[in-house]
């Protein structure tokens, strides 16, 4: 039943892999992904981003000793080359050069880049850095010895994180909009023609809906395997079909149970949200047949990170997945739940005939993942501190940032190849676990008491105040980062697309959400999580600091440079006109009202903040508008305001002044 490849035996402790070859890394623990954290070249520290606080933190496992660095607004992915060390800063268009001196980092220079770079990985030789500027739907290049930007290519979907072959030759791109995975072709000297989408497995059809298909979205860091012959990619599967608000009697996708609350499942089979890791075939230079992907389906028991004789289940969403330095295992991060899986490399398996940890009882969960086309892999769950976001190799350990606790700790590889080799001689119907040891704390901070309460219920999917136990929701899994997720849910109400909460001004705007008049952000966050999250005796308190938080988030940088200044003049001038009437409800410079009006067979329909609006696609309150352009054809048809006497030129100068928002 096991197919006895080199990385298997690996995994069993049978033999070493990757010795070097064409298209491999020469230091297998150097990171082809990017990361929240990363090592030096001697194996003697750490580097790692504290995204509240705007600090690079340097901290050595071997003394213990930390030293930080403020580097601007939103530090948010770090790379090091052979001499320097490169972070993003997500709110200042720009990366940040810094150097190791020793016992302390400084700042070396700054590269101005394309709006909210995000993912940055750099070239094993040291001569080249690639960035993802998300809200720019470009990937620039960067000469790491003279950082100069050489090159941008243009890549869909809000480009956000990076794996770059080993070879050289290639550059995988993932956008967190649509769940794309695009490749770059370094060797094209065509921009536009060297980026290529990669077409990846369709999953879903289970239970009694066979054309039912899971949406995919890609959700943190990728990484390539050593030897350069496989990309793993966090990722979250997800039912957006299924109306939300009723029961499952047959058990197949998860449909609402009073106890599953909506969005989730209280079982560890196929149910609305569907962590996995899929595992991309690669040859020597970086060449990808996606339709050989594996999705491995990522969900189990881990123990309690205070009392590890109790435990939960672990299928919050993904947001880091990186390859040991044998190439044997897959080191993945869920952040929501505390949890850092280790996964088989290889073996991996399509089909299990039994599923002892699915609950064949349980509404929602109980359909085993080889029924929706997952595969599986032997696991190992570890409870680690909170908010795990990046995974970075000292030697052959494995250390995990834990951004919420500001924390980085080490994993214990052999336990888990133990572990794994006891699942493996069993089949692995059983999920394996462990408690790894806190971290060390590596930043204070910054937030108050209150916002601080409030960021870690936001992205808690183990708390039972804010979801049902196993379901693997949290707020941050529809608005991660505190943005949308870019989906259209069923809700009992009707198609409602999820709503952008990083505006600067979130919490001025009443009155929430689409529809109903929600008066504060407090209120909605009682309602949400009390229904259709499933969570239970949250207190006035409890949603008090998660409005707090709320408060505390800025707006998107939306790509302003890119727009001709003549059109968005003409544009704004549109926009205030009294006979088009845009200003009528979105007045600056909050631009809303905040009032409800009767639209598109909707009564109360509340108006939305328009800042920020070119970073949150899809539009309009059913999803029904992909693009801006979508949006003013509707106020062209006199739906809402009304453009039917604008040319197409017009229409063209007053997108060009909603982008600018």
């Amino acid at each position: 039943m096991f197919r006895h490849t080199l990385a298997a035996l690996a995994v069993f402790g049978l033999t070493s892999v990757f010795t070097g070859c064409a298209g491999s890394l020469g230091d297998n623990a150097f990171a082809t992904g990017s990361s929240t954290v990363v090592a030096d070249a001697s194996g003697k520290a750490l580097y790692a981003v504290n995204v509240d606080e705007g600090t690079v933190s340097r901290y050595e496992p071997a003394t213990g000793a930390v030293s930080v660095l403020s580097v601007g607004l939103q530090p948010s992915r770090i790379a090091r080359n052979k001499d320097h060390i490169f972070v993003t800063l997500r709110g200042e268009r720009a990366v940040v050069v810094l150097a190791d001196n020793g016992s302390t980092l400084s700042v070396v220079d700054r590269i101005d880049v394309d709006a909210e770079p995000l993912g940055i990985v750099a070239s094993e030789n040291g001569k080249h850095v690639f960035v993802a500027n998300s809200l720019a739907d470009t990937v620039s290049e960067i000469d790491a010895e003279t950082f100069a930007v050489l090159r941008s290519w243009p890549v869909e979907g809000h480009p956000s994180w990076l794996a770059l072959h080993p070879s050289g030759k290639a550059l995988f791109v993932a956008s967190s909009m649509g769940g794309r995975l695009s490749r770059v072709d370094l060797e094209q000297e065509s921009l536009e023609s060297a980026v290529a989408e990669v077409e990846l497995p369709r999953v879903g059809g289970a239970g009694d809906d066979p054309d039912l298909d899971l949406t995919r979205r890609i959700t943190g860091d990728l990484s390539i395997s050593p030897d350069g012959l496989s990309l793993a990619i966090p990722a979250l599967f997800v039912d957006n079909q299924t109306p939300i608000g009723t029961d499952s009697a047959d058990g197949g996708f998860d449909t609402a149970s009073a106890s599953s609350g909506g969005y989730g499942s209280t079982g560890l089979g196929i149910s609305r949200l569907n962590p996995g890791v899929l595992v991309v075939p690669l040859d020597g230079s970086g060449g990808v047949d996606g339709a050989e992907a594996k999705p491995i389906f990522v969900a189990g028991t881990a123990p309690d990170p205070i009392d590890s004789t109790n435990t939960f289940i672990a299928r919050s969403y993904l947001t880091n997945a990186r390859y040991s330095p044998d190439g044997a295992t897959i080191w993945t991060t869920m952040e929501g739940s505390h949890t850092v899986i280790t996964l088989s490399a290889d073996p991996i398996f399509a089909a299990q005939e039994a599923c002892s940890f699915c609950n064949s009882d349980t509404a929602g969960g109980n359909v085993f993942p080889s029924e929706g086309g997952f595969w599986q892999t032997p696991s190992v769950f570890t409870s680690v501190d909170d908010g795990p976001r990046g995974i970075a190799f000292l030697d052959d350990t494995p250390y995990v940032h834990s951004f919420l606790d500001r924390s980085i700790g080490p994993l214990r590889p052999k336990e888990a190849r133990n572990l794994l080799a006891q699942q493996g001689a069993n089949n692995f119907l059983d999920t394996a676990f462990y408690r790894a040891d806190g971290g060390a704390e590596i930043e204070a901070p910054s937030l108050s008491e209150e916002a601080e309460r409030g960021r870690r219920s936001f992205y808690s999917a183990t708390s039972s105040h804010m979801s049902a136990s196993g379901s693997g929701v949290s707020c941050a899994t529809c608005h991660l980062d505190a943005r949308n997720d870019g989906l259209t849910w069923p809700l009992s109400n009707g198609p409602r697309q999820t709503m952008n909460l990083s505006s600067g001004i979130a919490t001025q705007t009443a009155p929430f959400t689409w529809t109903n008049g929600v008066a504060s952000v407090a209120d909605e966050a009682m309602e949400t999580s009390q229904t259709r999250m499933g969570g239970d005796s949250i207190t006035d308190a409890d949603v008090a600091d998660i409005e707090t938080f709320v408060g505390t988030l800025r707006a998107p940088d939306v790509a302003v440079l890119a727009l001709d200044a003549s059109a968005v003049a003409r544009g704004e001038a549109l926009f205030n006109r009294a006979d088009v009437g845009c200003a009528e409800c979105h007045a600056a410079p909050l631009y809303t009202d905040n009032l409800s009006h009767d639209l598109y067979g909707l009564t109360g329909v509340n108006t939305p903040t328009l800042l920020g609006i070119a970073a949150t696609a899809p539009y309009l309150h059913d999803g029904s508008a992909p693009t801006l352009k979508a949006v003013l054809e509707t106020a062209r048809a006199a739906k809402m305001g009304d453009a039917s006497m604008l040319s197409d030129n017009e229409l063209d100068d007053l997108e060009a002044y909603l982008r600018s928002l």
